[in-house]
């Protein structure tokens, strides 16, 4: 142990350094792979900062190198030269500093596992401290290497777990291998940061790594994989080298050169795949360095492009869902063993999963990383079974509720729309050589759905099967049933019974001497749609056959052959009594017009007249002969239909629809007697929609015109919506101009009706300008004005739907002012970093220009944990400090450092969170 003070000095950073001497360390006893700890006590005797070292004598050389320890093993290659003609004692070395059990493997080109044996197996004489035998008894574990492949040598536990794995690549020198260690991912930083489109030379992606290598591409991840960036680092001229750390930078600019370049899509910029629908919020946006061919680093991103400042934002990547699997369930011996969920989560989630059954909770678990699937989005999956639940379950049905929490925060549920677990109990009977198993759920006009399933060693002879309470059995040859070769059983479903109606169903069932009574529920894949409540019916005189109710197959086309049966509608017109309004067979009701559905249009419900005006239940019952009818009930609002459903208002420069209703029909405005029809569907929008009155045809004409609106029913019948005589209006023209000094040229501004457009007449002094005007604007710059005040003048034209006008203003040109002195334009950018307290160090960069342009030897000031640091700008204006690793130890992860650079009052900061 020595005392700090008397072996204190300075260096030339101004930094206070203590050294001690090899010789007077105590060497006595120890031997290669022995462990070293150097501590710092204060005067007290109290630990202020330990460091833990392990020391090897490296082989034929009479000197001790010491390995930094790292928890739990360090990995390096105490051979570092391999001559491919004598392999037999060259070996790799890693030494744990824990006492664990596990396996070293090492794989090549990141796919061929060359070599996997435990712990045990190689143990060196040196404590805890492990030998790789290159030629491994003989065998050439790198036999084929080639130059440039790469291999990668993994430490796992007996968990399988990963402790610590390195990368090396393969270069090949006078017939020598040598290992060269290679990039890790996390040698890879990717900065992404939001694109202002008015800035697109600013840089918003980069790429930092330790060797030139590779290819950074950014790519959409949708339904079409598009490019939007590809760069080879190894041959960029893009890339730059400082200090060792190799970078490239991606603006806008670069990303719009290479899709204009490569026609992507067909498009010239990331904007126009935007705007063409190829891009569209929240699409994934995948920055990622390609290396060996393979993917290396990545990071996900989501684009957001509709902002109200125009900026385009890339948002963290986070995933979590549960998707649902086997939700009907028979409660026969394994059954617990389904899966009824897959739960899909990113892998840095702090994830926690429940799981509600009509309420009550039955799981509640936080995720084991370790227990899950990885999956190619480095997400991780979790299978979640019924033996995972808590409690008993029962033969029911169970609202089912999923939620997956990120620590505290909700991160995805189900609550709009929970699934419905069913449990069945087993309905089975079975002797020696037969069994008969009852499935309880099937679907109707499904050929393919199961009911009834027998295995059996007696492939002769009928099933006899009774129905409900039916003395006529159904009789079916075993040899008619479906054979499924791959469970050996026979199967009879909905087909070979002859079900032609949903409901539930007793059957009886017998076959080589072995009867079996059991449920079925036959449910029909005929679903019935009424028309949604928020949407209105119109009816009397002018109203529309608008279809109420459609009937619709789940799967496959509807047609006549394939239903019958009857269909009522029920209407309470008093809210509490049905009134029966329609009873007819349902192949006497109409296909749609693309005869996929039979309706039920409004004008075939009786009993209610042409009056039906408001909003009430209306229940929908088919029965096609079963003892389980299709029922829907729903509300639906009846209107009477009349002008004011279109809320037409007529002033003298446009027409404002307040209300457009959902119906069919046409549209015509009529002008001075002559009709124009309009298309129904172009004024189809929501809220209030205006049309200015310029559009119409013989109306722009300054004259005075009759203006109405008529809507036309399908059958011919015509109603008067509005009707107005239009008058020239007022295009309220005003002029501006903006007093100015001598040599500025003054700034004319028309401003009008927002209908007006035209060209006004502008006069300054003896001068005239035309001023062309656009939905009521326009503007003009008059130079070369001397000294003094001027009148303006504007004049306007009868044009389209306004009368002529005239507006005045006055301005003022004064003497122009001595100029004031220039100031400097100082702009300091400070570069994003990201801080992990296990770094060997932290480079900080900020880079000033004055008057946009980098000057060298100005002193910037770095803050970093409320310390402070200086550093001069080098010819392209950067600074750059390093903030070393015994600083980054202090740190404390998940808490936020300030990062602050300043010269001068300009100042920026940058608050980031401290990783591992």
């Amino acid at each position: 142990m020595d005392n700090l003070g008397e072996n204190w000095f300075i260096d030339g950073n101004g930094s206070l350094n203590c050294k001690v001497a090899l010789k007077n360390l105590n060497f006595y006893g120890a031997s290669d792979g022995v462990d070293f700890w150097f501590c710092v006590f204060d005067e007290g005797g109290e630990e202020i900062y330990e460091y833990s070292h392990w020391a090897t004598l490296e082989i034929g050389e009479s000197y001790i190198k010491f390995y930094p320890d790292a928890n739990p093993i360090q990995l390096i290659v105490r051979e570092e030269f391999m001559n491919t003609t004598n392999l037999t004692e060259r070996f790799l070395a890693f030494r744990l500093n824990e006492k664990i059990e596990g396996n070293v493997t090492i794989i090549r080109n990141w796919g061929d596992v060359v070599y996997n044996k435990n712990f045990a197996a190689i143990l060196s004489p040196y404590p805890r401290c492990y030998m790789v035998e290159i030629g491994d008894n003989g065998t050439f574990i790198f036999e084929n290497a080639t130059d440039g492949n790469h291999i990668t040598i993994a430490v796992t536990d007996e968990n399988g777990n990963e402790l610590i794995h390195k990368n090396y690549i393969y270069l090949l020198e006078n017939n020598t291998f040598r290992l060269e260690e290679d990039m890790d991912e996390s040698d890879v930083n990717i900065d992404v940061t939001d694109i202002d489109p008015e800035e697109s030379d600013e840089t918003f992606a980069s790429i930092s790594l330790p060797k030139k290598a590779g290819s950074f591409i950014i790519c959409l991840l949708n339904d079409q994989d598009v490019v939007l960036y590809a760069e080879n680092l190894a041959a960029s001229d893009k890339v730059y080298e400082d200090e060792g750390e190799f970078t490239l930078d991606v603006s806008l600019d670069d990303v719009n050169e290479f899709i204009s370049r490569n026609n992507i899509s067909g498009a010239k910029s990331l904007k126009e795949l935007i705007d063409s629908g190829k891009i569209n919020d929240p699409d994934v946006i995948l920055f990622m360095h390609v290396y060996g061919g393979e993917p290396f680093a990545f990071e996900r991103y989501v684009i957001t492009t509709e902002t109200p400042d125009g900026m385009i934002l890339f948002d963290e990547f986070e995933t979590a869902q549960a998707e649902y699997c086997n939700l009907e369930i028979i409660m026969d011996d394994d059954y617990k063993k389904d899966v009824i969920a897959i739960i899909t989560v990113k892998d840095e989630y702090d994830a926690t999963v429940v799981i509600k059954l009509n309420g009550k909770t039955v799981y509640e678990q936080k995720l084991n990383y370790k227990d899950g699937i990885l999956t190619p989005e480095n997400c991780s999956q979790f299978f979640i079974a019924l033996d995972n639940l808590t409690g008993d379950l029962e033969a029911c049905e169970y609202e089912m509720y999923v939620a997956i929490y990120d620590g505290d925060e909700l991160q995805w549920d189900n609550e709009d729309e929970q699934p419905f677990l069913v449990l069945y109990e087993q309905q089975i009977a079975k002797n020696e050589n037969t069994s008969i198993e009852i499935i309880p759920a099937g679907t109707l006009m499904d050929e393919n759905d199961t009911l009834v399933i027998i295995k059996t060693n007696n492939a002769t002879g009928d099933v006899v099967i009774f129905m409900d309470d039916s003395e006529i059995p159904v009789i079916i040859p075993l040899s008619d049933a479906r054979h499924d070769e791959n469970t050996d059983t026979y199967i009879i479903g909905s087909k070979e019974l002859g079900l032609a109606y949903a409901g539930d169903y007793k059957l009886n069932v017998t076959y080589d001497n072995v009867n079996i009574i059991g449920n079925i529920s036959s449910t029909s894949n005929l679903d019935i749609e009424i028309r949604d409540c928020d949407g209105i019916i119109y009816t009397g005189e002018y109203g529309d056959n608008t279809e109420i109710a459609a009937f619709r197959f789940v799967d496959g086309e509807i047609n006549s052959t394939n239903v019958n049966g009857t269909v009522n509608v029920l209407v309470y017109l008093d809210g509490e009594t049905p009134t029966l309004c329609l009873e007819k067979d349902i192949k006497d009701l109409v296909f749609d017009e693309n005869m996929r559905a039979i309706i039920i249009p409004v004008n075939e419900l009786e009993n209610v007249g042409e009056g039906l005006n408001g909003t009430y239940k209306v229940a929908i019952i088919y029965e096609g002969g079963s003892e389980a009818p299709i029922t829907a009930e729903s509300e639906i609002t009846f209107k009477i239909f009349g002008a004011d459903d279109f809320g037409i208002k007529i002033t003298d420069t446009e027409v404002t629809f307040e209300n457009y209703p959902e119906i069919g029909g046409e549209l015509i405005w009529v002008i001075d007697w002559l009709k124009w029809p309009v298309s129904m569907d172009s004024l189809r929008e929501e809220g209030t929609y205006s049309i200015p009155l310029n559009v119409f045809p013989f109306i722009s004409d300054g004259k005075p015109h009759n203006f109405s609106f008529v809507f036309k029913t399908k059958d011919g019948k015509e109603l008067l919506l509005a009707n107005k005589v239009i008058n020239p209006a007022d295009p309220s023209l005003k002029i501006a101009v903006a007093n100015i000094e001598e040599g500025a040229s003054a700034n004319v501004t028309i401003t009008a009706d927002a209908n007006f457009s035209g060209i006004v007449v502008v006069k300054i002094g003896t001068a005239s300008y035309n001023v062309s005007v656009v939905n009521g604007s326009g503007s003009l710059a008059v130079p070369n004005l001397a000294a003094g005040t001027y009148i303006a003048t504007a004049t306007s034209a009868e044009s389209g739907l306004f009368a002529n006008a005239t507006a005045t203003t006055t301005f003022t040109v004064t003497k122009k002012a001595a100029p004031a002195p220039a100031k400097d334009t100082v702009k300091l950018t400070l570069k994003k970093v990201k801080v992990k307290r296990s770094a060997k160090k932290l480079v900080l960069k900020a880079t000033l220009k004055i008057n946009g342009k980098a000057k060298k030897g100005l002193k910037v000031k770095f803050k970093f944990n409320k310390k402070t640091y200086t550093a001069k700008t080098n010819k392209k204006g950067v600074a750059k400090v390093t903030i070393k690793k015994k600083v980054l130890k202090k740190l404390k992860v998940g808490k936020k450092v300030t990062i602050q650079a300043s010269y001068g009052k300009t100042v920026k900061k940058l608050k980031v969170k401290v990783k591992k």
